[in-house]
């Protein structure tokens, strides 16, 4: 009889044509629906109308946003110290439940995640009873955020309200855990991102913090993943929660606002969704070691222009959407052993050497040497080459590179927590059995870039900076693919 009755209740919901895909654009709702810092999903007022998954299952998903951007000035950033505000960075907590586990999908407006951020995010979890591995700590790589890792006064109050604004944020989310079914759609970003990475037209290779290279640029040396994917959880009575997997680099607004913390593109984007669609967004950022916002888009804050051009091709993925299944909650976390590069260990002291001149230059001039000066004079790259030679003899032979993937019903999410190019990350969706795979760089860790083979044969500037060896990137990759391939399997 029970099942009888949930036969009949999906057929009326399917024939009244009900269907959470068909978004809320320029609605009365969404227009007069005001876009905070810090959400409060349970009070909303206004719901999405439900999509009946094709095998219903027990599944809840919450959702909570606080505000975490520092109180005090100045705070280090990327271009040295911030004395102002010029938009909120936050913290994005979406918990998911299959009724026996927990998950929690974070992802915060900062540069990184490590030390204290990464210790703190897991302590909090635990103590509302999400085991680690269940644990999913994204940043958007965002260069005007707080530069944490400084041990100033500033920063020791921001790290503070850190503590307990994500244990707020982990607390709200999992109290707000609704019942739900789920979406997934995908649509192209149309050139919004390129490739930073050019072959020049003698054949040789360029990049950024490189010398100067006169030969006129052939082509990128690929093109740049456009694929934006989307979730949405479409829960009974709350408004509906978007999950956003695109690729780029969060790097813009730093260069034109360098005395100001802010979240980039990131900002426009979230503000932009939830006044036109009404829903609740979260925003993950992907493999992006290789890729900057697009430089064809004109006008010194183009920055702003893709992420609000990024809310238009939301639209597209979500009107075009497909229902998802959902199933039990499956995760597994590993220590991916991988191996640093010591092949420039013989370059120490030559580098130590031009590493005292380099600050000898600085004090007299008050001027960094350029990289053509730093070429000539010792043959290196630029000041970055110099430093991660000899911050890489300090390092062991190997290190065990913290990856993750966890999965539910038709979805499945990688990590790995450094700078992934794109190409690594296409050959992860590529190659996973889930309808959806998010693939997330910058997430449980930061250990810097890891090119993948091409960019290590080419060079460059993520190349002679990276820790390990040629060959890490591809290494991770297939790991990740056979973790995931195993959860499919398993459902």
């Amino acid at each position: 009889m029970k099942k009888l009755l949930l036969l009949f209740m999906v057929f009326s919901m399917i024939s009244s044509g009900i269907s959470c895909s068909k978004i809320n654009n320029n609605s009365e709702a969404s227009q007069s629906a005001q876009a905070t810092t810090e959400p409060t999903a349970a009070a909303s007022t206004t719901s999405t109308p439900q999509t009946i998954d094709p095998t219903p299952t027990e599944f809840y998903a919450g959702y909570s946003r606080v505000d975490i951007s520092p109180q005090k000035f100045p705070v280090p950033n990327d271009n040295g110290n911030a004395t102002s505000l010029l938009n909120p960075l936050c913290a994005t907590v979406v918990a998911v439940s299959d009724g026996e586990n927990e998950a929690l999908f974070i992802t915060l407006d900062l540069i990184f995640v490590m030390d204290d951020v990464l210790s703190q995010t897991l302590i909090k979890a635990k103590k509302y009873g999400v085991q680690e591995k269940y644990v999913f700590i994204n940043s958007t790589h965002n260069h005007s955020s707080v530069r944490y890792n400084k041990n100033t006064n500033e920063v020791q109050a921001w790290k503070t309200k850190y503590g307990n604004a994500i244990d707020k944020a982990i607390k709200e989310a999992l109290n707000d855990l609704t019942p739900t079914t789920a979406e997934i759609g995908r649509a192209e970003t149309d050139h919004l991102a390129f490739v930073r990475r050019y072959i020049m037209k003698d054949g040789s290779f360029t990049g950024i913090h490189m010398p100067t290279n006169s030969s006129p640029v052939a082509k990128h040396e690929t093109e740049a993943d456009p694929e934006l994917q989307a979730i949405r959880f479409c829960r009974e009575g709350k408004k509906d929660i978007v999950m956003v997997n695109w690729q780029a680099h969060a790097a813009h607004a730093v260069g034109l606002f360098p005395d100001t913390i802010n979240a980039d593109f990131v900002h426009f984007f979230r503000e932009g969704v939830e006044e036109k669609y009404d829903v609740l967004f979260a925003y993950y950022q992907g493999a992006s070691g290789n890729i900057n916002l697009s430089s064809k888009i004109h006008g010194d804050k183009n920055y702003i222009t893709v992420g609000k051009k990024l809310v238009d091709v939301l639209g597209e993925a979500l009107e075009n959407s497909e229902p998802a299944t959902l199933g039990k909650i499956q995760a597994q976390k590993i220590g991916f052993t991988s191996n640093i590069d010591h092949s420039t260990d013989n370059l120490l002291s030559k580098a130590n050497k031009a590493w005292t001149e380099y600050n000898d230059y600085l004090s007299k001039t008050g001027t960094k040497m350029t990289p053509d000066l730093i070429y000539e004079r010792y043959g290196f790259n630029s000041r970055y080459h110099i430093t991660c030679i000899i911050r890489r003899s300090n390092l062991p032979k190997t290190v065990d590179l913290p990856i993750s993937a966890i999965s539910f019903g038709d979805i499945g999410f990688a990590s790995a927590p450094y700078e992934m190019f794109d190409t690594n990350g296409m050959f992860i969706k590529d190659n996973s059995q889930f309808k959806t795979t998010f693939v997330c760089a910058y997430t449980n860790g930061h250990f810097g870039y890891i090119p993948s083979a091409l960019g290590y044969q080419n060079g460059g500037y993520e190349a002679y900076i990276s820790r390990f060896e040629a060959g890490t990137s591809e290494l991770v990759a297939d790991k990740l693919v056979e973790m995931l391939n195993a959860q499919f399997n398993s459902k």
